[in-house]
């Protein structure tokens, strides 16, 4: 018997943006390049169409009103397992992976995250980017 598989996110430091038009691109990009995707196969894996993403990539802030839609950034996020979470201001988002995991395999991962967080916190300064490209390698490591 298989144990109930529980949903446990986590926050992917590696990509965060402000919620501009030119923060969606480099989000697109950096989906691109992380996934070793062009806009054909992203359009494919996120239900966008491959025009929309030509547009969002090649048109310049001038050009544009308003930042892409969030469903268009969710749909982005999803296509690589991901969701996107806006800060209360709306004027950053960022992605955070889901992994399903079984319910005691999440809970010793929630412990674990929560040790990692108190750890920062108690620091009193910022972590660097070194520092947490170590946290994520050893999170994804944890997860499999």
């Amino acid at each position: 018997m298989t144990s109930p598989m529980t949903v446990v996110k986590v926050g992917d430091p590696l990509f965060s943006s402000p919620y501009t038009h030119t923060g969606v691109q480099r989000l697109i990009q950096w989906i691109m390049d992380s996934q070793g995707i062009g806009q054909f196969e992203l359009s494919k894996r996120s239900g966008l169409s491959p025009a929309t993403i030509y547009q969002i990539l090649n048109k310049t802030e001038k050009q544009v009103t308003r930042p892409p839609r969030r469903s268009s950034l969710s749909a982005l996020a999803s296509a690589i397992g991901a969701e996107v979470q806006f800060e209360e201001n709306g004027k950053q988002f960022a992605l955070v992976h889901k992994y399903d995991l079984p319910k005691t395999e999440a809970k010793e991962l929630s412990l674990l995250l929560s040790q990692i967080g108190s750890w920062i916190l108690s620091r009193g300064k910022p972590i660097s980017k070194e520092e947490r490209e170590r946290i994520v390698r050893v999170v994804k490591a944890v997860l499999g």
